[in-house]
């Protein structure tokens, strides 16, 4: 593995979190979020919101995820009941926003990625009690399974093996990285390889670890929903769309099975739920021109990337931008 240094990369992170800091406070401190709030709302332009994990405060602790996809239970909670005070909650299910009416409020939306079973238990109560719309999108093929994504297994696997001089054999380029930062900058750098290559350095990973160390591990939210638990959702009025059949990174397939993930994903859940699935979040964001077209041609009216950017008249239907919400971006200012 290649690419990665670990002090220069602490330094940038660092220094992204310093200036984060200070725009926050010069906008904060000169009365200036008034008029971004204003302006947005003069534009229309709608902010499109990402979650993935709502958590209390020990299965935060716990979890194996990693801190970019977390939110606290209780912050959540403030941060919903500030939101459906401040602005007008969209529902997606209905497509587009209707971009020539008037506003009274400044428009959001909400969306989940990857159907985790903390939305069920603990996002979805929070949000109907506010009376927040969202969307969670979902992976019919990894319905109601424990570690059901690839990043938690490694990131659990890598916690796991012992002495740390075996961990870095397998990945030289994290020798001496503190191992939070380790995770992440392995997990980003299997991201871009392909599906063969990936499976091997995982397999790698748990020749290397305890026997039984994701068995053994006590992480009771570390699954996804069942299809009982997303059809009550459902009823309840939540929204439901594709996340692709199995996670897939789209780009890294060849056209025939971008056809299959996203054909086979809107078909369970239509067939499963009564309902019309129209709305598919790329998984990590990835997409290109030859998978929004497979996109479009396999019956879906809009799709979300992880790009960061408002949603506007002029966006791209197939190429829209969301804002990623983490604890971090949430908790002061």
């Amino acid at each position: 593995m290649t690419g990665f240094h670990g002090d220069p990369m602490r330094l940038i992170s660092s220094l992204r979190g310093t200036l984060k800091f200070l725009r926050a406070c010069l906008l904060r401190g000169t009365g200036l979020t008034w008029l971004v709030k204003r302006e947005l709302r003069r534009s229309g332009a709608v902010p499109v919101l990402t979650f993935h994990r709502i958590l209390d405060d020990g299965e935060f602790t716990l979890s194996s995820s990693l801190p970019g996809i977390l939110v606290r239970k209780r912050t959540f909670e403030n941060f919903t009941a500030w939101i459906t005070k401040e602005f007008e909650v969209l529902d997606l299910a209905q497509g587009a926003p209707a971009w020539d009416d008037p506003l009274q409020n400044q428009r959001i939306a909400l969306t989940f990625d990857d159907g985790w079973l903390d939305n069920y238990e603990h996002a979805a109560p929070i949000a109907i009690r506010h009376g927040a719309k969202h969307t969670i999108f979902i992976c019919p093929g990894l319905a109601g399974q424990r570690f059901p994504f690839w990043p938690e297994r490694v990131s659990k696997l890598m916690e796991s093996i012992e002495p740390r001089s075996t961990l870095d054999d397998i990945f030289p380029a994290i020798h001496g990285v503190a191992l939070p930062q380790a995770k992440e900058a392995v997990i980003e750098t299997l991201k871009s390889m392909t599906e063969g290559e990936r499976d091997r350095v995982v397999q790698r990973l748990q020749a290397a670890a305890p026997l039984r160390a994701l068995e053994d591990h006590a992480e009771p939210n570390n699954w996804t929903m069942t299809w009982d638990q997303v059809r009550r959702l459902c009823e309840r009025g939540i929204r439901i769309g594709s996340h692709t059949f199995g996670h897939a990174i789209l780009t890294g397939l060849p056209c025939e099975r971008v056809r299959e993930e996203l054909q086979q994903s809107r078909g369970e859940i239509e067939s499963r739920l009564g309902i019309r699935c129209i709305t598919l979040a790329y998984p990590n964001g990835n997409h290109d021109g030859r998978v929004e077209r497979v996109t479009e041609e396999t019956g879906y009216n809009l799709a979300f990337t992880t790009e960061p950017g408002l949603w506007t008249r002029e966006t791209d239907p197939f190429c829209i931008p969301r804002i990623d919400i983490s604890e971090a971006w949430v908790v002061g200012p």
